[in-house]
């Protein structure tokens, strides 16, 4: 959310919440607010997150307590956001009575799924990213005409007779007509052999 803000004072506060965080039972926002202080760049901090992107939730000249309750909502709505996720994701195992449990003071998800075996499968489901995938699709009139074409020429190469000029349309239409109803009763799944 920061842009990726080079800024020394910035960048040493993490590292110094962090390290913190190693004997603390704290949050690392709570930490972070703490080092900012520390730092006596205090009233500065809502210029490290006001970008392009999010400058409706960081405005300009906005105090660091604010800015801490907004980093503290959006931690919080992504630990909340990946606790839905790994629901799910469990619900695919079909493991009776799973406790997800989400962990406040260390904003961590404590997962316990009783009875299952393979347990390097699930941590994988649990690790792996989502796939988002895109599509093209197009509208029925922007396509109609390709699929004409296509249904004349595999009838000419299928059924070159129903092409041809022909004397006698009755013993050429039959056979063919009848091999078309045929193949579609198959498609449709009716048993040819009640025929």
């Amino acid at each position: 959310m920061s842009d990726y803000s080079t800024d020394p004072t910035f960048l040493a506060t993490i590292e110094n919440a962090k390290k913190a965080q190693l004997n603390s039972t704290a949050d690392f926002l709570t930490l972070f607010d703490e080092e900012w202080k520390k730092s006596g760049a205090q009233g500065q901090l809502w210029r490290k997150f006001s970008n392009q992107t999010n400058q409706d939730k960081f405005k300009a000249n906005m105090s660091d307590e604010d800015v801490i309750k907004v980093l503290r909502k959006e931690a919080n709505d992504a630990i909340d956001n990946t606790e839905n996720i790994i629901r799910k994701r469990i619900d695919q195992f079909g493991v009776t009575s799973p406790n997800v449990q989400k962990q406040s003071l260390t904003s961590r998800i404590v997962v316990e799924l009783p009875g299952v075996t393979d347990q390097e499968r699930v941590r994988k489901n649990l690790k792996s990213t989502a796939n988002l995938e895109f599509w093209n699709t197009y509208f029925n009139v922007e396509i109609a005409q390709a699929m004409i074409d296509l249904n004349t020429a595999l009838g000419r190469i299928q059924a070159p007779e129903l092409y041809a000029p022909v004397q006698d349309t009755a013993r050429i239409f039959l056979p063919t007509i009848k091999r078309f109803l045929l193949q579609l009763l198959v498609l449709l799944g009716f048993p040819i052999w009640k025929l």
